[in-house]
């Protein structure tokens, strides 16, 4: 399963969650979609905090901090209930040495909205 379907799976999976359709219209137009081979992601910036929020993740999230379209301090998520922050600039550095470490059971999945961080 590719990390697109998985993401989508997700949401058929969690009534609560947006439907993943809407959830791509409206990062399509209010975030950043990124979908490789290894790593979808559903994304907005929020300058207050200077963080990236994560709305939907499946696959290699490290991967979002190579490919976002500028840095932040942060990167933060819910994660099983949890709410997670990571240091963006720490997760580029640690990729840039060491390479993308994948697990295809790692992923991240959250109600999308406001972040919670």
């Amino acid at each position: 399963m590719t990390p697109f379907q998985a993401a989508r799976q997700v949401c058929l999976d969690r009534p609560e969650i947006m439907p993943f359709e809407e959830q791509l219209a409206h990062y399509g137009e209010h975030g950043y979609i990124w979908s490789s081979p290894t790593a979808f992601i559903l994304a907005t910036y929020h300058a207050t905090e200077d963080e990236w929020f994560i709305g939907l993740a499946a696959g290699n999230m490290a991967e979002f901090c190579l490919h976002a379209p500028h840095p932040a301090k942060w990167v933060c998520f819910i994660r099983d209930g949890r709410q997670t922050k990571w240091d963006f600039s720490r997760i580029q550095r640690l990729t840039n040495r060491y390479g993308l470490l994948t697990k295809e059971t790692r992923s991240a999945a959250t109600i999308t909205g406001t972040s919670p961080c």
